[in-house]
């Protein structure tokens, strides 16, 4: 607002308009302004005065306030992002490092307040072991990952991994049950199946 802000400067106007409201409302019509010049050494004449802000400067504080909000915000700035083909999974870990921090520092938080509105619900069901069950919490982040780099490992581990531990970890199952038993099914129609196929019984 300030930088569009536009002050007008008369000097011996001349026209009949007797406020600045209605000499405004004359120039939007009119485009003319009259002025009156007494003699040739006064300073006769309709000037502007606008407020210059350096553009370079400014552009450098907005950008260096932007920093600071993502900063102590522990975030992404999503315009920092630059994804490549030579992204690896480190460095998309090293992005979201202070995300990261910030999300295990609220699961210590919710964790034992959780529990205690637990063991009050059960205390009010009138559960009868109520302060000595074990309760169990099961906490989920959604990170962005290298799918590529995690089947890469998931590849060179097969030979000393357990399959489940490897279906858990797969990038493209979402059921690591359900894949298993798959396995188990297509291991039993399949004589000659890979190396490495789950045995159920053995787990």
């Amino acid at each position: 607002d300030d930088v569009q802000q536009v002050i007008l400067t008369l000097t011996n106007y001349g026209g009949e308009a007797a406020s600045a409201a209605e000499f405004l409302q004359k120039i939007k019509l009119e485009k003319v302004a009259k002025i009156d010049s007494l003699n040739p050494e006064d300073k006769t004449g309709l000037d502007t005065l606008t407020i210059d802000i350096p553009v370079e400067a400014r552009n450098s504080l907005l950008d260096r306030t932007r920093e600071a909000i993502f900063l102590q915000a522990q975030a992404v700035d999503p315009t920092k992002v630059e994804m490549g083909t030579n992204k690896s999974g480190i460095a998309l870990k090293m992005l979201y490092s202070l995300l990261e921090l910030k999300a295990a520092a609220v699961e210590n938080e919710f964790r034992p307040a959780l529990a205690t509105l637990v063991r009050a619900i059960l205390r009010y069901l009138n559960v009868p072991d109520a302060d000595t069950r074990k309760i169990e919490q099961k906490w989920t982040r959604a990170a962005v990952k290298d799918a590529a780099e995690t089947a890469d490992i998931i590849a060179k581990l097969a030979d000393v991994t357990s399959m489940d531990t490897i279906a858990k970890n797969n990038p493209l199952v979402e059921d690591p049950q359900r894949e298993i038993e798959e396995l188990e099914k297509q291991k039993e129609e399949d004589p000659y199946a890979p190396k490495g196929t789950p045995n159920l019984d053995d787990e």
